[in-house]
């Protein structure tokens, strides 16, 4: 039986070319075949629980996939009966008949005892993976700074590019749940991502190349349509851990009026205001506030209205469309704007004061 059994066990797939030695796996096919007999012989299924464990736990750890160890016992199953039928006569038809129910019970046991095996191993060996990625996780955003070889190490072990660019995501407790699920979609696209819970809140990274009309690049538009903050690690996962600490100042610095991913173009302003101490944000803002308010109410929330627009946008023809006037318009403000407050907001020394200040 054990040879029919090897002869058969190629046309499982999974198993052409076998994923042990020979020899090994016909070792295991005889002690499984002397098992089940024994059994039957001595009527207790329990005799196949060693034999049944062992096979299991070995699937396992070579990653055969369950349907192809369930279809590998089912050859057994077939053999036993084969065997059966050839060394019978027709005087044997009441024997069998009445060992019928035994051997089901027996094959039966055997195949629930090889399936608990395998499944607990499985989930033995996932576990550790993801104990072990957790760490590699953590060491990437939390850690001290990687080594060029560290970095290499740890990327294969993530499935990462080394040196190609790395994205990475910070979502708060409300977006958490639509950025994994995201998330999950590129994995199965091929491109891992992996994440690390701060609080109810979370940071993802990993690599997503840009493929023009592809699902990937849908599957990004859809992940920057949440509101949450992205940066990039230029160089691989060395620069992780300094691009999440962005991403998350950029989630934290979020407004009700942003549309979608805010990115460090569109919002490092607001993070080095944050990172700005309040005196001297009010010191950066004190002169032009107190000109101002000399300034008629209405006079001076235009001038500053006008200001806040050209400072976001950096062009009259945009401030204009903003605002909802002509670019003449809010160039006659803005001159107002330095005539009052001797601001002049085309020059990038006196902008970035203010955008510290009020942006």
């Amino acid at each position: 039986m054990a040879d029919a059994f090897m002869a058969n066990l190629a046309e499982v797939p999974g198993y052409d070319p076998p994923p042990l030695p020979r020899e090994e796996m016909s070792l295991h096919a005889r002690a499984a075949f002397s098992a089940l007999i024994a059994a039957v012989r001595s009527e207790d299924p329990q005799r196949t629980r060693a034999v049944a464990r062992e096979i299991g736990v070995t699937r396992a750890r070579i990653g055969i996939p369950l349907a192809s160890l369930m279809a590998a016992m089912r050859i057994d199953f077939m053999l036993i009966w084969v065997s059966i039928e050839s060394a019978s006569c027709p005087e044997d038809a009441r024997l069998i008949l009445i060992k019928t129910r035994l051997i089901m019970r027996v094959v039966d046991s055997f195949s629930a005892e090889l399936e608990q095996a395998y499944l607990s191993e499985r989930h033995r060996i996932e576990t550790d993976q993801a104990s072990e990625r957790h760490r590699l996780v953590a060491r990437v955003i939390g850690g001290d700074e990687l080594q060029p070889m560290e970095a290499a190490d740890i990327s294969h072990q993530l499935g990462l590019p080394p040196s190609k660019p790395i994205r990475v995501y910070a979502a708060s407790p409300d977006h958490s749940l639509a950025i994994q699920r995201i998330l999950g979609n590129l994995s199965r696209l091929g491109y891992p991502f992996h994440t690390q819970h701060r609080g109810a809140g979370i940071v993802a990274f990993g690599f997503a190349p840009d493929l023009p009309g592809s699902e990937v690049e849908r599957t990004l538009f859809d992940l920057h349509q949440l509101a949450i903050g992205v940066d990039i690690s230029p160089n691989g996962i060395a620069g992780v851990k300094a691009a999440a600490a962005i991403a998350s100042a950029l989630m934290e610095s979020r407004r009700t009026e942003d549309l979608g991913a805010l990115d460090w173009r569109a919002g490092w302003h607001r993070v080095v205001s944050m990172s700005t101490t309040q005196p001297l944000r009010q010191r950066l803002a004190r002169d032009a506030n107190e000109a101002l308010d000399q300034c008629r109410l209405t006079e001076r929330s235009r001038l500053v209205e006008t200001a806040v627009a050209f400072l976001r946008t950096g062009s009259l023809t945009a401030c204009a469309e903003v605002l909802y006037c002509h670019r003449n318009t809010v160039s006659n403000r803005l001159q107002r704007f330095r005539e009052v407050t001797g601001i002049d907001l085309s020059s990038p020394r006196d902008a970035a004061a203010l955008v510290l200040a009020w942006c």
